[in-house]
């Protein structure tokens, strides 16, 4: 259920029809969708009972990208996205309550922190609050960053998360570009 849930916001924030959030097979040609999970690393203390309890996914197709990252044991979510050619990347963390006086969202790892202009006034089926952005130059440098992924908004934040892994992290900037 909360699998359907973060594709529901990808695509509501991302204003993207992603029709179950795949991307084509590009190198067989098939057409036939394909999707990834990656499992973040094991949190200090943290316990697996066969299901992944904290992972990155990503998603894609010729409408846009997205990845996002549950936490099945804090229940914490977020959702980026970047809908084609639209130069723009979206962060969507439900949790998040808004916060009238507050515009800015900021995203990083370590020292690297990008602004994000978050609305607390605009409504959205996606719930808690998103950030938007242009694409930042150092995409590359926040997402799998060694100190991981942080989120704040307000005095909410989310984070540090696992870093987003490198293969995944260099394919949805990619995407983040086209």
């Amino acid at each position: 259920m909360q699998i359907a849930r973060l594709t529901l916001c990808a695509a509501t924030i991302a204003g993207l029809a992603l029709a179950g959030c795949q991307k084509k097979d590009e190198a067989s040609g098939s057409g036939e969708p394909t999707q990834k999970t990656v499992t973040a690393p094991p949190v200090a203390g943290q316990t697996t009972s066969g299901q992944p309890q904290a992972y990155w996914r990503s998603a894609s197709n010729e409408e846009g990208d997205s990845i996002s990252y549950a936490d099945d044991a804090s229940g914490s979510t977020i959702v980026l996205a970047c809908p084609t050619g639209s130069g723009k990347l979206y962060v969507n963390v439900p949790s998040f309550k808004p916060v009238s006086s507050e515009d800015r969202m900021s995203m990083g790892s370590g020292g690297a922190v990008t602004a994000l202009v978050a609305d607390p006034n605009r409504e959205t089926n996606a719930g808690g609050m998103t950030g938007v952005a242009a694409v930042p130059s150092d995409l590359g440098k926040i997402l799998p960053g060694e100190g991981g992924l942080s989120i704040s908004y307000g005095n909410q934040k989310i984070g540090p998360l696992p870093p987003v892994p490198a293969e995944m992290a260099v394919i949805f900037e990619e995407g983040c570009y086209d």
